[in-house]
Formats: structure tokens, sequence, C-alpha cells
């Protein structure tokens, strides 16, 4: 009977130690497992329970020397991993598994601040609005100095005569242009004054002053039935327009001695700053267009042509005949 017992001893703390030696497992639901009974000797039933956070097994005085499993640690939950909003790749692409990854697409540019498109419309045209056309002129008239100085009072009516080309930047519709002009001019007077000047410490009167420059202005034309540039109508146009520069040049003044015979000449250089107001015919012919009309001009000479009075205003009054191409 002794070794009875014995052998059914040793069957019961087998069985109760490999239960313990398992590994824990996860529940399913929060409700605990049921009780484990476990035969000890003596015919002794004792009821345990497990959870699935126990991971350590305890081991009583009869179980030792036992190896048992290493404890499997608890799952730690991770968070969702992020889903991107990617555009799915096509059918194609993604039946074909030799292609690899898809990269991620590239984020998209953004419009520049201020412009709908890149190609920058939104900010207007950049360069030639509208056609550039050109004008080659020949203007003459009379020219009257205005002054209190020796040299403008003994000035008669003088003759300037201007020979040029301009420049017209239209705008798109035609009816308005920026104009540049460059031209040279040559200005005759006659004098028959009797005021005596002295020049050289001999006293002169003034017998003519000739001069001749080049000049340069900026203005602005308009037109008044239609586009002015070459093509625009077919019919007469009238224009009318400003402009403002400044002429740099030079000259001389005849003399007259009073107690010689003969005549003396002085030479200087000048600047002369100048304003202008135009109206003109435009008559289209063919592939150029006629222009005629009138100019009125005021310009300031600063000059010591004859010393220390050769400054003097002028008001011109210019016939303009040209053409535009």
């Amino acid at each position: 009977m002794r070794g009875i017992r014995r052998w059914l001893t040793s069957a019961a703390l087998l069985t109760g130690t490999t239960v313990f030696a398992q590994a824990p497992k996860l529940p399913a639901s929060p409700e605990p497992e049921p009780p484990i009974a476990a035969a000890l000797p003596g015919g002794a039933v004792v009821g345990t329970q497990r959870t699935s956070t126990a991971s350590v097994s305890v081991l009583t005085p009869a179980t030792k020397g036992l190896v048992l499993p290493p404890a499997v640690a608890s799952p730690i939950d991770s968070p969702a991993p992020t889903v991107l909003d990617v555009a799915p790749p096509p059918a194609s692409v993604a039946a074909d598994a030799s292609v690899g990854p898809i990269p991620a697409p590239s984020a998209v540019a953004q419009p520049v601040s201020g412009c709908a498109a890149p190609t920058g419309d939104c900010c207007g045209p950049v360069g030639a609005h509208g056609p550039i056309g050109q004008d080659v002129y020949l203007r003459v008239g009379p020219t009257f100095a205005l002054g209190h100085g020796l040299l403008a009072k003994g000035l008669d009516i003088g003759v300037m005569g201007q020979f040029g080309a301009r420049s017209l930047f239209f705008n798109p519709a035609g009816d308005s242009a920026w104009v540049l002009d460059g031209h040279v001019i040559y200005t005759y007077n006659n004098a028959t004054g009797n005021d005596v000047a002295t020049v050289r410490q001999e006293p002169v009167t003034v017998r003519a002053l000739h001069r001749s420059a080049i000049g340069l202005g900026i203005g602005r034309d308009h037109f008044l039935a239609g586009p002015g540039f070459v093509g625009g109508i077919w019919d007469a146009n009238l224009s009318y327009g400003w402009d403002a520069g400044a002429r740099w040049g030079a000259g001389h003044v005849d003399l007259n001695p009073v107690l010689e015979s003969g005549y003396r000449r002085n030479y200087d250089v000048f600047g002369q700053p100048f304003v202008g107001l135009h109206a003109e015919l435009n008559i289209p012919v063919g592939a150029y267009t006629c222009i005629m009309g009138g100019r009125l001009e005021w310009d300031y000479t600063f000059s010591d042509i004859l010393p220390k009075q050769g400054s003097f205003q002028e008001i011109s009054a210019l016939f303009e005949i040209g053409v535009r191409y």
C-alpha cells in the first residue's frame, strides 16, 4: 500500500507542475477562466485561478529543481498607423508585381501669390504693349526772341529749322502713344540793334546770331479718329500731343565795330530746355502715313555768346511735314 500511495503522490505533483508551467493565455473576454483543480497528496483538491496578466509561476518546495519555460510577456498596444490620403496606383501598375513599390506623390506647387497662373498674365503684359511706329519729320517756322538783355532786344524775327525722327510706343488700342524724339536744329536771327555792347574792350553792335544744336525729348501723342499706327485705319486721322526735353549746341554772334569797318565774331556753347505743343493731320497712303501739322514751342537759351547778356527766351511757330512707317 505504501508503494501505491507514493506513486499517486508523484503523479499528482507532476500534473500540477505541468499546469503551472504553461504560458499564460490572453482572455477572449474580461471574464476569468474557470479554476483548475489539482490533486495534492492525501486526496485533497485545491482550486486555483489564473488571470491573463500572470507571467510568473510560483514554485512550491516540492517543485524545486524543475526547469520551467520563460514567461511570455503580454503584447503592448501600439497606435494605429497613419493612413495617408494617396490616390491608388493605376490597375495596370498595381497588377504588375515586378514594378516594385510606387513612390509617394510629390507635393503640388502652389501658384505665386497675386498670380492665378504661372504665366504671369494676371500681372499684365510685360514688354511692348502695342505696335511701335517711326516718324521722320521736317519743321520750319519763325522764332521770336523775348527778353530785356542787349542780345534779345537787338535780334529781329528769326527762322528755326528742325529735322528729326520719333519713335511712337502705342498702347494696344492705338489711340495714344509715348514718344521719344531726337532731332537737330538750326536757328538764324538777323539783328538791326543800335545798342552798343563792349566785347574784348571794343564797342560793338549786334549784327546776326547763328545757332545749331542736337536735342532729345519725350512726350505723349493722342489720336482722335482711330488707331494711329500704320494700317490702323484707312481714313484721315487727327492727332495732338506735347513733348519736353533739352538741347545742347554751339553758336556765334556777328558784331559790327562802332569805330572801325568790318565785323567781329564771338563763339560760345549754349543749353536750351524746351516745351512744345503740336497737332497734325494723318493721311494713310498705302504702307505709309503722311503727316502735316503745326507746332508751338517755348525754349530758353543759356549762353554767354554775348558776355553777361547772351541768355533769352524764344517762342517759335513751326509748320511740320513728315511720314510715318
